[in-house]
């Protein structure tokens, strides 16, 4: 289930159905669940963002405190590169050229999915949703440097623990949902018009 938003830049929301919180209590839900362990290390210090000129820079945040129980496991081409809950944010740096980043609750979710062209020497700002509607849905959005900036004041910093990895996506739900973007993307390409045109930022400044 999608619901698309419009914002100020026409940014697309792409929501994902979670639960219908009326039918079980978030905690029988999740008990049974699959799930990922906590690979994030805590307290970091704050990062400074430079650009490398080999790769690309990937911010991924959440800065709404909604879902703040809810741990948000974010995969490029299927491999797992962070994790998110409320108020955090990671960084990556990413090999130039097209990638799909996903992200999913756990296995028993369908996954979020955007294809990005990364290029070298940019900085790309990608902002995470959970929010409660008509259930819990979960989504995300490229956003302007300047907007990221703002945001991040108020989070919190984590780093993806290499020495105490999590598993990726499983093969047959990464091509499941690269089928799925792919035939959306062609259908109705207009709902991907931000993400297309998202160029990121060869300055932070």
């Amino acid at each position: 289930m999608k619901i698309l938003f419009h914002h100020d830049l026409c940014e697309r929301f792409t929501w994902r159905m979670v639960m219908p919180l009326a039918i079980l209590p978030y905690v029988l839900l999740l008990g049974c669940a699959k799930q990922q362990s906590d690979h994030m290390i805590y307290d970091a210090p704050k990062s400074q963002m430079a650009i490398d000129k080999k790769s690309a820079l990937l911010v991924l945040y959440r800065n709404n405190l909604y879902g703040a129980r809810f741990r948000q496991n974010f995969y490029l081409d299927g491999k797992l590169i962070g994790q998110i809950q409320h108020m955090s944010y990671f960084i990556t740096h990413v090999k130039p050229g097209e990638h799909y980043l996903m992200q999913q609750l756990d296995e028993r979710f369908d996954a979020d999915t955007l294809k990005m062209n990364f290029e070298a020497g940019k900085a790309y700002f990608i902002k995470q949703y959970f929010y409660y509607g008509h259930g819990t849905r979960y989504g995300f959005t490229p956003v302007t440097f300047q907007d990221a900036m703002k945001d991040l004041e108020s989070c919190e910093y984590r780093i993806y623990d290499s020495k105490n990895p999590g598993w990726d996506m499983p093969s047959d739900i990464y091509e499941k949902e690269k089928a799925r973007y792919e035939k959306e993307v062609k259908e109705l390409p207009s709902r991907y018009n931000d993400i297309l045109k998202y160029r990121g930022y060869d300055r932070l400044q």
